[in-house]
């Protein structure tokens, strides 16, 4: 299981325990925890769409074709890659990984909790 499927259970967890608290306690004070868990998995969804900066490698291209000389040009190709695109070219997390490590700080305790998105 990756941290966003993790966090993405742990805040339908926590929308149901709000619903619970609400249905026994009718009133709006459940507002905050909606809000909170709202943007929560907002973060989620924009950390997921993060678009990175990949700087491939230099590519020779060739300018001037003479008997004497050969003269290249190299160029760089600068990309923006969305997180998950960048997961599967890279396998390396994009900078948005440490405000997601630090949304999953809260259920270290859960079982399914990987010690690797400790932020300590």
């Amino acid at each position: 299981m990756d941290i966003v499927t993790f966090l993405r259970a742990r805040l339908a967890d926590d929308r149901e325990m709000v619903d619970k608290l609400e249905n026994l306690y009718p009133s709006n004070r459940w507002t905050r925890e909606r809000d909170e868990i709202e943007a929560k998995e907002k973060i989620l969804e924009l950390h997921e769409q993060w678009p990175v900066l990949v700087e491939r490698q230099v590519a020779p291209e060739p300018i001037e074709w003479g008997a004497d000389n050969l003269s290249f040009r190299a160029s760089r190709e600068l990309l923006w890659m969305t997180e998950r695109s960048y997961l599967r070219t890279f396998g390396e997390r994009p900078p948005t990984d440490a405000i997601v490590r630090a949304l999953a700080h809260p259920y270290r305790h859960d079982p399914d909790f990987n010690p690797e998105w400790s932020i300590t």
